[in-house]
């Protein structure tokens, strides 16, 4: 199978790992790092908030440190500006994995990437839902959906490569099945605008053609 093409795949998707989640607090854990994992939460409402409210670049960083009660300097601090706390709040909303259905009884690789591949656009659109719902007013910003998008990609980079781990497949092919399916998960649930039935034609004709070839190299 030819992979030349997965290196510009991959320099279009970001397989960044996700942090933990910014609202887990153990009580456990030290009272200094639990003062500050408790600004940075009330930061991360406070943005929330004002941004599905006024706009993430109507809202400025005085704003937000007002209404979470913090020094304006501690967001630079905790989070490099106001567009890294944007990704964090961007992270806790945009990035949860939906369970991806068990592939078992499958007949073969085509009929997982089939599955796996119409699983990811439907989680795509559903990221995307979530980021238009909180934030209305930024949606279409490239900034708010480039940010978005790299950070849902990689939200099931684990859990598609765990399930191609089950195929008779090599690294190098199982990485370019991740990009490829990734990358029309982003298209067709991102992007994209066509409807259920079409989505599902389209997502059969990318699974038959990777799983051929596939197939073909160890011919």
């Amino acid at each position: 199978m030819r992979l030349q093409t997965s290196q510009l795949i991959k320099a279009t998707i970001s397989a960044a790992p996700i942090g933990p989640r910014e609202f887990s607090v153990s009580p456990r854990a030290p009272r200094r790092q639990r003062a500050r994992l408790g600004r940075r939460r009330r930061l991360i409402a406070a943005a929330a908030e004002l941004f599905s409210r006024q706009g993430y670049k109507r809202t400025a960083l005085r704003e937000i440190a007002t209404a979470a009660g913090c020094a304006e300097s501690t967001i630079g601090r905790e989070f490099g500006g106001k567009l890294g706390l944007l990704e964090a709040l961007v992270r806790g909303r945009a990035c949860a994995t939906l369970h991806l259905p068990n592939g078992r009884g499958r007949s073969g690789l085509r009929e997982d990437i089939c599955q796996i591949t119409e699983w990811e656009v439907n989680r795509m659109r559903r990221q995307r839902e979530s980021v238009e719902a909180f934030l209305p007013w930024d949606a279409s910003d490239p900034i708010v959906t480039q940010l978005a998008g790299k950070l849902s990609l990689s939200g099931s980079t684990e859990v598609i490569s765990e399930r191609l781990r089950h195929h008779p497949a090599s690294h190098a092919e199982r990485q370019f099945l991740l990009c490829t399916i990734q990358a029309v998960g982003f298209a067709l649930g991102w992007t994209g605008s066509a409807d259920r039935n079409q989505v599902r034609l389209k997502v059969k004709q990318v699974a038959t053609t990777l799983a051929a070839g596939i197939d073909n190299g160890r011919t």
